[in-house]
């Protein structure tokens, strides 16, 4: 039987060295996958309810102690179906 796992992508601007190799620097998107829940810890979780989770996530996100500030966003979100518990890309 499938584990179906909801990943939420969040991402901020890290500063980076600018291409050009000299003292300027760029912003640069980075973005992690974090994994919110999977119906082994709910079982009633269904793609269908994955797919629909966007208020859920958008709530999570709020009051997320890490995420809640301006400095991150929710670029979007992905429901998966594994056999084995969904271990996150680090960079999305």
């Amino acid at each position: 039987m499938s584990v179906i796992t909801v990943v939420a992508i969040v991402c901020h601007l890290v500063t980076v060295p600018a291409p050009q190799g000299d003292e300027a620097t760029v912003d640069k998107e980075k973005c992690d996958e974090v994994v919110l829940t999977d119906s082994d810890r709910h079982p009633d979780l269904t793609m269908l309810s994955c797919i629909m989770a966007q208020p859920a996530i958008a709530n999570w996100r709020m009051t997320s102690e890490l995420y809640k500030g301006d400095d991150y966003w929710l670029k979007g979100w992905r429901c998966i179906a594994t056999n084995s518990p969904y271990i996150p890309e680090r960079d999305a």
